[in-house]
């Protein structure tokens, strides 16, 4: 496999800018999602319409569940990005430490992980 070069300034800003980007817009969704109310609140909210008609809501629950726990994990995976960005982790596959190819980077900025070292984590999963 060849060699990757280290990422240019002009690389790395645009990724810092797709990862400020991605943040901002998974921001608006749990905005959106919550429909201006803190967690808590929203969380009391669902539990007093459940109330009302518990079976009925039971899947819209479920359902609003995974899309949390996915956004969630997704916001998290942005924002560890953005704070390996400001060290020197980023661009860096996690497992073998070899650099991730900038055209990896801009298709998956939080990428963790070289192509190869991310088949074989999935193949763990």
């Amino acid at each position: 496999m060849p060699a990757t070069a280290p990422l240019s300034p002009a690389q790395r800003k645009h990724l810092l800018d797709a990862l400020r980007q991605q943040l901002a817009q998974l921001t608006r969704q749990r905005a959106m999602r919550l429909h201006g109310q803190s967690e808590t609140a929203h969380a009391n909210q669902t539990r007093q319409d459940d109330a009302d008609d518990a079976a009925q809501r039971a899947g819209d629950r479920e359902v609003e569940a995974a899309v949390a726990d996915i956004d969630s994990a997704e916001f998290d995976s942005v924002s560890a990005a953005l704070l390996r960005m400001h060290g020197i982790g980023y661009g860096r596959c996690s497992d073998c430490d070899a650099p991730i190819p900038y055209a990896r980077l801009n298709a998956e900025p939080q990428a963790l992980r070289c192509v190869a070292c991310q088949t074989i984590h999935e193949g763990k999963n």
